[in-house]
């Protein structure tokens, strides 16, 4: 395996409407194959190369042959030292790969009853928010959470294992996870909250592709990059 790792690339994939299912058994392996070409695209942007990575555009028929590997519990394996997480919803799919455990989460922002706070988090972590019990907050903390259990690679039982340790500010905070620190950055866009871990010195280029097709020109391979 080659490539660059001080720059973290999650791709996001905005799902159009002829993508979108209302049928939850239709719908779910739709999305989690989109979330496997946006974590193929996060590869190639990256500047990792392998036999087990095609290009995105040039060899799309066997990015559907890929086999994700994962354990026993069902966490993401290395492939090639290249670590990945995946996540989706309805109307739009993310992907990452990274030389580190890595763990990405979106959701929608929406309203949510007030009882939930008290189930994501405790009144000494709601406390390091200055503007405190949003519905803005609520969807930072829970994306936050998911990633650091996915870079874990622990089930949702871990959630009440992980803290919210500092925020920063409105696209950064350190969480604990069983007496281990892990840096996340947030991404908001139109109504969604995006998430990742983030290893210390990493920075962190969202690419947001708005169309299933589209590679656009912000999703440019560095330049020692096989595929360029």
């Amino acid at each position: 395996m080659t490539g660059i790792g001080a720059v973290l690339y999650p791709v996001i994939l905005k799902i159009p409407s002829t993508h979108q299912m209302t049928d939850r058994r239709k719908r779910t392996p739709c999305l989690s194959r989109l979330a496997r070409h946006a974590l193929v695209r996060s590869v190639f942007v990256s500047g990792f190369s392998g036999p087990e990575w095609p290009c995105p555009d040039s060899d799309p028929e066997r990015l559907d042959q890929i086999i994700f590997p994962k354990d026993a519990d069902g966490a993401p394996l290395p492939m090639s030292g290249i670590y990945w997480s995946l996540s989706h919803k309805p109307e739009v799919v993310g992907g990452v790969a990274a030389t580190a455990p890595v763990g990405i989460d979106l959701e929608t922002v929406r309203p949510v009853h007030s009882g939930l706070f008290s189930k994501i988090a405790d009144e000494a972590e709601w406390a390091l928010f200055p503007d405190g019990k949003t519905q803005m907050n609520f969807f930072r903390v829970w994306t936050a959470k998911e990633a650091v259990i996915k870079a874990v690679g622990v089930g949702f039982a871990g959630i009440f294992r992980c803290r919210v340790k500092a925020v920063a500010d409105n696209t950064r905070m350190t969480l604990i996870f069983d007496a281990i620190p892990w840096q996340v950055q947030h991404h908001f866009f139109d109504r969604y909250m995006a998430a990742i871990t983030v290893p210390s010195g990493v920075t962190v280029s969202w690419q947001i592709v708005g169309q299933i097709s589209d590679l656009s020109p912000e999703i440019t391979p560095p330049a020692s990059s096989p595929f360029r």
